[in-house]
């Protein structure tokens, strides 16, 4: 980790990513890990929220919220662009297949 920018007299400043990399680190050492592993660890989560973030970006279309339930469309099936994968997010998940509607 390098500081985003340093001068003479200058506080380091670091990047948000960088503070939550060291926060999971320590947590994950005062938790009895390895520095190795807890730096394994770390990379592991990294790459897993990178993927979800790449899934919300490119396949979130629309987010709808009725009381305590999230409806996102994820857009046509690759496979089958007749149909909409709709995720419906409350107490449980549930995937529905649903026709397609232009947006």
């Amino acid at each position: 980790m390098h500081p985003i920018r340093h001068g003479e007299g200058q506080n380091k400043r670091y990047s948000y990513r960088d503070i939550v990399t060291i926060s999971f680190v320590k947590s994950m050492i005062d938790q009895g890990y390895t520095l190795a592993k807890a730096e394994q660890e770390a990379a592991n989560h990294f790459t897993f929220a990178e993927a979800l973030r790449m899934l919300v970006k490119e396949r979130v279309h629309t987010v709808e919220q009725t009381g305590h339930t999230l409806k996102l469309n994820f857009g046509e099936l690759d496979n089958d662009p007749g149909f909409d994968v709709i995720a419906e997010v409350g107490d449980q998940v549930r995937l529905n297949r649903v026709p397609h509607q232009a947006q």
